[in-house]
Formats: structure tokens, C-alpha cells, sequence
């Protein structure tokens, strides 16, 4: 590391600009993890994550900014995955919450946020029931020497004179996520799953359902998605590709507010037979709202 720089750093900490009290738990996990790696010395976390709500939250009322803690949470937590995740965490419970996240970020086509729930679910070993088939789904897009972010098509439509500066703003962070997701994938060990062992998916169901999945939602412009073009190639037992997309397309549907759509997504799912943590949050949302309005 550069003499400079941590001298800086770790002045900074001294000095105590990383304990305020308004500061979010995760970006506490993140001022522990830096200290830890200034000092060479392993990140005490456990009693702040033990207070983290990011791995408890019910996936319909989570924010994009929830999704982020939920992952730098683990990061920090685990260094990366150079550690394993404190006894205080449910493995069972953080892994439901980031496959309901990863579900309708992929939805919604971010890759930033896709690739830095990929890169959790590796860096830690989770059990993930999506990880794989996203991964696969949007592979092409990561695969590139600068990889597009959440914001570059919005830029697309802006002057041209500050268009490189802030396609870099917009890139910049996805691509160095991309990288971080590569390399907790090429270091992650395998995961045990029974569905490596099935069947890969009926194609032309898992196709008729997420164009099925994108009239109920009515949203077209989802068609140009990656994860739509990239889904073919997918290995996954067609009930896992099948209850992502409804997943992702529920998730959508609350969020627009559109409760007869999240009702008939909900009974979609569990015609397949699949329970998912969006699935249960769903029936626990139509029920509340239907009694109280």
C-alpha cells in the first residue's frame, strides 16, 4: 500500500472520522475492516453484525440502498470471504434475503447490484438457489473490458460534452465489481446443491413464462434485458429459472404498486410449487392489505 495514503488513512481513524454516531452499520463493518487491514490484524465484527437488520429485512420493502449494506455487510463481516460468516449470522436467513435481492435486481437489470450480490453469495459459500443461473444470464455483459452501470443509458441522453465523464462515473464502479465477483468465483469452493444433479430447464416454458411475467407487469422494454437474452443458456432445473423470474417480476409488481398482478404472480409461483422469502413476504403483504385497505 502506498506510505502516503495509509499514513492518511489511518491519521483519519485516529483521529476518529469513522465513528460517527449517524453512521449506517454497514459503513461501521467497512471502518472496522479498513482498520483491520491498516493494522494486519482480522476485523472484529461480531457484535455489529449481530445488529445488522440488512440479512432480516423482508425483501418487498427493501430499497436498493438495503441490498448494498446487505452485501458490504458480508464483505466486511468476512473480509471477503477470507473468513467465515460470525456464529451470530443466519446462513439460512441471508441467503433467502440475497436470492429475494438478487431476484429483482436482475429484473431490473442492474448489474452493479447483481454482480455485487454474486460476488457475496461466492465470497461467503452461500447456498444460493439463484446465483448460478444469474451469473450465466449475465455473463456476457460482465465479460467486457468496461461493463455498463445502473445510470449509463440515462447518460446516454445527456450533453455530449460531459458524456465521457459520467459514462466513467456510471462504469467505473460496476466494472471494478465485475472484477471483485470473478475473483471471489475463481476462489470460491463448491457448493453442495442437489439441483446440480437435475435435469437443466424446459426451455420453451421457461421462455413462455417470463414473457408471461413481462405482459403482467407491462413492461416491454424488459425484452432487451440481459438476463432475458442470456437466460437460454442457463443449466438450472426449470423450477429454479422459472420461480427467479416470477420472483424478480413480483418484486417489481409491489414496488409499482400493483397488488392484482403481485396476486396473480403469487398464485403463479405456487402452482410450480415454490416457496421463496418474495413469495411468503407477498402473502404476508395481500393479506394485510386486503383486511385493512
Amino acid at each position: 500500500m502506498d506510505k502516503q495514503f495509509h499514513e492518511l488513512l489511518q491519521g483519519c481513524l485516529n483521529l476518529g472520522w469513522g465513528e460517527r454516531v449517524d453512521r449506517p452499520l454497514f459503513r461501521s463493518l467497512e471502518i472496522r475492516w479498513a482498520s483491520g487491514v491498516l493494522n494486519g490484524c482480522r476485523p472484529d465484527a461480531d457484535d455489529l453484525i449481530a445488529m445488522a437488520p440488512a440479512c432480516t429485512l423482508p425483501s418487498l420493502v427493501a430499497r436498493r440502498e438495503d441490498a448494498y449494506a446487505l452485501t458490504h455487510t458480508l464483505f466486511y463481516a468476512t473480509d471477503f470471504g477470507a473468513y467465515p460468516l460470525p456464529d451470530c449470522v443466519s446462513t439460512q436467513r441471508v441467503t433467502a434475503s440475497l436470492d429475494a435481492l438478487l431476484a429483482w435486481q436482475l429484473w431490473e437489470d442492474d448489474l452493479d447490484l447483481v454482480g455485487e450480490l454474486l460476488a457475496a453469495a461466492y465470497a461467503c459459500a452461500l447456498p444460493s438457489r439463484y446465483s448460478d443461473m444469474a451469473l450465466t444470464a449475465v455473463w456476457s455483459e460482465l465479460n467486457r473490458p468496461v461493463v455498463r452501470g445502473p445510470f449509463a443509458a440515462h447518460i446516454r441522453h445527456r450533453m455530449n460534452s460531459i458524456y465521457d465523464v459520467e459514462v466513467f462515473g456510471s462504469c467505473y464502479h460496476t466494472t471494478l465489481v465485475a472484477g471483485i465477483l470473478c475473483a471471489t468465483y475463481l476462489a470460491a469452493p463448491p457448493v453442495n446443491s442437489p439441483q446440480n444433479q437435475t435435469p437443466g430447464p424446459d426451455r420453451a416454458l421457461v421462455t413462455e413464462e417470463a414473457l408471461e411475467s413481462l405482459r403482467l407487469v407491462n413492461q416491454p422494454e424488459r425484452l432487451s434485458a440481459s438476463w432475458v437474452t442470456g437466460i437460454d443458456g442457463v443449466l438450472e432445473p426449470t423450477q429454479t429459472v422459472i420461480a427467479c423470474v416470477l420472483d424478480g417480476a413480483l418484486a417489481s409488481a409491489y414496488r409499482a404498486d400493483d397488488l392484482r398482478t403481485v396476486a396473480v404472480l403469487h398464485q403463479r409461483l405456487k402452482r410450480y410449487g415454490v416457496t421463496t422469502a418474495t413469495s411468503l413476504a407477498a402473502a404476508v403483504a395481500l393479506d394485510f392489505r386486503t383486511r385493512h385497505g
